[in-house]
């Protein structure tokens, strides 16, 4: 099977999404394929090992990909997660669920009803939307005044890692604003007050980012990685394109038992320019990669604890040469540098990066390699000095989650990362795609 190259940048020009993230309702195409109208079967006899054969045949994974995004369409539509139903499992159940609630400008609950389809992913409060980008973000950083001085005029800046890569069908891809967030301009701070009689610093927080606008156009996938058949849970992988989106997009889907039918579990977007090698035939079924398997350069449980190691302590890594540079570190490691410079005279800012257990899938590749998708949770922490200043968020986003938009202690924000690697049988691991979303803000 010929592989999958990504886009890279170029001149053509992108439209920018709107400031604020709405969602639009998708008109789908649907595929007439042989036998749609036959119920799906959502139960079968579980093989002890793979088997010769695929777990699913393409016309099944075809059909779900379609009940998918209809349930998406609905959901949307109503603003209600309760619509996806069984089509949607932890991380992008919580994903779309926060989305929802920053719709509605509520702050989420902190533990949402888990989908019925949930899997080993750890259950975060709600967050942005399913199609997290990976483009960088043209905000600039914040002028903070020192205690004592007038207040100056603050920027809206994101935090680390708010955009994720977000490329349009129109020609090739150009680095954009996250979709819907804000490009927000130099204005007064209006978040300097009083402190002990003092004036405050006000540092001016941007929009939650890694969030965006569905896609006008129902997913159409041009690949599919159907593992052979094995005991549960199950997995497949596809590859498609979404009307408005650039570079191709990675859906994964699961099924936790033969009792649950397969559930979209995360919406990653590949990098401009990543390459994903050529796999067999869905109609023969990929060999499953078990996340101990030792036969590559990493095992995909590895790959997913160094990459977050590498991705909290950056270049001081030990894991660092381990991983080739890609677009989705290197933004995190800006974002940070920009908001500790930005923080730093009322207090400091820490990111750090977490493997969630049991997340990591992968299938074989026919050069050898492994596609690996595994979930990571990001922990921003802002620590203020107390009496020094404040933060203050003009973002609704913010507002929505943390139920607040000024804090004089402090904050934390709580992502969900999604990434996608190629994980050779020597040498570099390479990222290629991911998936970024804001579930939790919290602080006072």
């Amino acid at each position: 099977m010929t592989r999958v190259v990504a886009p890279k940048p170029g001149n053509a020009a992108v439209p920018r999404r709107r400031a604020r993230a709405r969602w639009v309702a998708v008109t789908l195409a649907v595929a007439v394929l042989a036998g749609c109208s036959q119920p799906q079967a959502r139960t079968a006899v579980a093989p002890s090992e793979q088997s010769p054969r695929p777990g699913l045949a393409p016309p099944q994974a075809q059909r779900i990909l379609g009940e998918v995004d209809e349930a998406i369409v609905q959901a949307v539509a109503a603003q209600n997660v309760a619509l996806l139903g069984d089509r949607a499992t932890e991380p992008f159940y919580s994903i779309i669920a926060a989305r929802f609630a920053i719709g509605r400008g509520a702050a989420p609950s902190p533990s949402p009803t888990p989908s019925p389809g949930a899997t080993a992913s750890t259950p975060l409060t709600p967050s942005a939307s399913p199609n997290s980008s990976v483009t960088p973000s043209n905000t600039p950083s914040p002028a903070v005044t020192p205690t004592g001085t007038p207040s100056g005029t603050a920027t809206a800046t994101p935090l680390p890692g708010t955009a994720a890569p977000n490329v349009t069908l129109s020609g090739t891809a150009t680095a954009t604003p996250s979709p819907g967030t804000a490009t927000p301009s130099a204005t007064p701070s209006g978040g300097a007050t009083p402190s002990g009689g003092t004036a405050s610093p006000g540092v001016t927080l941007g929009d939650s980012g890694g969030t965006s606008t569905r896609s006008e156009g129902a997913f159409q996938p041009s690949r599919l990685f159907i593992p052979r058949a094995s005991d549960w849970p199950r997995f497949f992988i596809a590859v498609g394109a979404e009307k408005s989106v650039q570079t191709p997009v990675v859906r994964l889907l699961r099924s936790a038992d033969p009792r649950l039918p397969y559930a979209l579990s995360a919406e990653l977007q590949m990098f401009p320019g990543a390459t994903l090698p050529g796999a067999a035939t869905p109609q023969l079924g990929s060999a499953v990669v078990p996340p101990e398997d030792s036969g590559r350069a990493l095992s995909p449980a590895d790959t997913l604890t160094q990459y977050a190691d590498v991705l909290t302590k950056q270049g001081a890594s030990r894991y660092a040469s381990t991983f080739a540079e890609d677009l989705y570190r290197r933004q995190l490691s800006d974002r940070l540098d920009a908001l500790q410079k930005s923080v730093v005279s009322v207090g400091t800012a820490t990111s750090t990066h977490t493997a969630v257990p049991g997340s990591a899938v992968a299938v074989a590749l026919d050069d050898g390699s492994a596609l690996v998708i595994g979930e990571l949770t990001q922990v921003v922490t802002i620590t203020i000095v107390p009496g020094v200043g404040r933060v203050t968020s003009p973002s609704a986003d913010i507002a929505a989650l943390a139920g607040r938009s000024s804090f004089t202690t402090g904050l934390t924000r709580t992502s969900i990362e999604v990434v996608a690697f190629v994980v050779p049988t020597a040498g570099a691991v390479t990222a290629i795609a991911a998936q970024r979303a804001d579930v939790k803000v919290t602080g006072s």
